[in-house]
């Protein structure tokens, strides 16, 4: 069925959604967030805040200094697994006030061990290939454990 505006008067919907970045309290915005150790202690402050017992993926979102712009949980998983879609991750980082350069990847792993899956792995690698063609740079994927333990795909040289 077609719409004629000239002789419909019903009203057109239009249905908006909202994307929730948050942001740190002033004191702690606009901080660098560089170097697996900083980008852990950040992700830690998120992570507190959620279930500890479902793996989540957390995306920071930095600036072209590295300053925190604030992060945006990307979904929410099992015990064992999470399903990532890239395009809200990529939606949320093109919809906030402030000007996205740059994304850090993180997660947990309710299990408590760190070691990347073959699944983090291919994650790590496809975000880096949709950074890529979005415009982005990607530093990190940092896979948090219990109860300090992490990896940074960085560090050990498994970014693409």
């Amino acid at each position: 069925m077609e719409h004629n505006s000239t002789t419909d008067s019903t009203p057109m919907r239009v249905v908006v959604k909202r994307i929730y970045v948050v942001c740190d309290p002033p004191s702690s915005r606009g901080k660098p967030v560089s170097g697996a150790p900083r980008v852990v202690r950040r992700a830690k402050r998120a992570f507190d805040q959620l279930p500890k017992e479902q793996e989540h993926v957390v995306a920071f979102f930095v600036d072209s200094k590295n300053k925190d712009l604030g992060h945006y949980v990307v979904a929410a998983g099992g015990q064992s697994m999470c399903i990532v879609d890239l395009r809200l991750l990529f939606r949320a980082a093109l919809l906030t006030a402030g000007p996205v350069d740059a994304i850090i990847l993180t997660h947990n792993h309710p299990s408590g061990d760190p070691t990347p899956s073959t699944e983090d792995r291919a994650l790590t690698h496809r975000m880096g290939e949709a950074c890529r063609m979005m415009g982005f740079r990607f530093l990190d994927h940092v896979i948090l454990g219990e109860p300090s333990s992490w990896y940074s795909m960085r560090e050990l040289g498994v970014m693409p």
